[in-house]
């Protein structure tokens, strides 16, 4: 879900992929050329909104009715240049669609998973060159800060209509939600938690509950909202596939915590195990392979639940299932590790090392080193170390500290 991206997950090739280059300085030179406006993706092999979004939405006709007189940029995040871009242009999230001018200019951005009907509206309204109305302006304002997670630049947006603006703005219940997204964000509170469920039903819900749960809020108050609570997640995930929100696994992961939080282990358990049930029978349904975001949702509530004995039989077929890409089998192996199976993840993080690239080439073979350190092969795991931060620590310097940091316990420990 978009949580995990807060720290801010090569996959199968999008069977329209020749349409983006993977140059953005590239892009940005042809648009000044051409005039033309500017679609940014800014993905990673990992992340599995990006997968539904590939499948939902960027495959569609619809998408590619608008798509076809924009330049197109997808930038990898896990790659030096896509790293910086993303500090560059502060994205949070994964994926964020940036939308730019033909000078370079950001009209917009739409972030994480999005129905096809909602994305295209979203990407023509930043392209129509419209003047918004001012309250719509105010309210996009607010947007662009929390997109970037700018929480102070978000508090200016909300003060800075006076006036009859103020007053008119007061009323809008997507303005309050607002407010009460940033206070959620800075500093959690059962009032603001209550006042929000009650605003907002949409699937944006799931985002400001997981904002919420960062406080410990009390038990009571949390359990007040069970009613409610449970009424939305029925209507908005417990529906077939094509009515239901598009990050099912936020809004699952969302509620399971609120039952946790709530004092309802249960109803926790029960949750996860009811949605690992749906999302395979939906996956066999269609087969691996059809939709990836439906097969690493399943992948993830089958761990979720506790389903060791299937998943651990779904991991391989995954593996074969996307030939050319390292993240299963570096799952695999991390799963298999945590259970302290060292001689079994070895062969996986094996194979997952010479798949994996840039970033995440830094985390596979810390965990490759990890394991080999257990299995008392700790000369081949310092080796390792050093060649990953002899060979990335200029072009990822944070990324490298963990492994520096594992070399140093290895090399004092005998």
């Amino acid at each position: 879900m978009i949580r995990a991206l807060l720290l801010v997950l090569a996959f199968a090739a999008p069977a329209r992929a020749e349409g983006w280059e993977p140059s953005l300085p590239k892009v940005l030179a042809a648009a000044k050329k051409s005039g033309k406006s500017v679609i940014v993706d800014f993905t990673a092999p990992w992340c599995y909104s990006c997968y539904y979004m590939e499948k939902n939405v960027l495959d569609r006709a619809s998408f590619w009715d608008v798509a076809r007189g924009l330049e197109l940029a997808r930038v990898d995040v896990d790659q030096p240049e896509g790293l910086a871009l993303k500090a560059a242009h502060q994205v949070r999230f994964l994926p964020t669609f940036l939308v730019l001018d033909s000078k370079g200019k950001e009209l917009g951005r739409i972030l994480g998973e999005q129905r096809e009907a909602d994305f295209v509206a979203a990407l023509k309204g930043f392209l129509n060159g419209g003047k918004p109305a001012p309250e719509d302006e105010a309210i996009h304002a607010v947007e662009r800060a929390l997109q970037r997670d700018d929480l102070p630049g978000a508090a200016a947006a909300l003060a800075k209509p006076k006036g009859e603006l103020a007053k008119s703005l007061a009323v809008r219940s997507d303005w309050k939600r607002l407010g009460l997204r940033l206070s959620l964000k800075k500093k959690p509170s059962a009032a603001d938690l209550q006042a929000i469920v009650e605003l907002n039903d949409g699937c944006e819900l799931a985002y400001d509950l997981d904002a919420a749960f960062k406080a410990e809020l009390p038990k009571d108050a949390l359990a007040g909202l069970r009613k409610k609570l449970d009424a939305w997640y029925e209507r908005r995930y417990w529906v077939p596939r094509r009515d239901r929100c598009a990050d099912f696994r936020s809004g699952v992961e969302s509620m399971a915590e609120y039952y946790e939080r709530a004092g309802d282990p249960a109803a926790k358990a029960a949750t996860l195990d009811r949605a690992a049930t749906l999302i395979s029978s939906e996956s066999d349904r269609m087969g691996l392979g059809a939709d990836r975001n439906l097969d690493d949702d399943r992948r993830f509530f089958l761990d979720a639940a506790g389903k060791d004995a299937e998943l651990e039989a779904l991991y391989p077929r995954l593996v074969e299932t996307y030939p050319a890409d390292y993240v299963y089998a570096q799952r695999f192996a991390k799963w298999l590790a945590a259970k302290e199976r060292w001689a079994d993840a070895l062969p996986w993080s094996e194979k997952a090392s010479k798949l994996c690239y840039g970033a995440n080439r830094l985390s596979v073979n810390k965990t490759q080193a990890e394991i080999l350190d257990k299995l008392n092969r700790r000369a081949d795991a310092a080796a390792i170390l050093k060649r990953e931060i002899k060979t990335y620590s200029a072009k990822f310097p944070k990324e490298v500290k963990p492994l520096e940091d594992l070399l140093a316990v290895l090399s004092k420990t005998k």
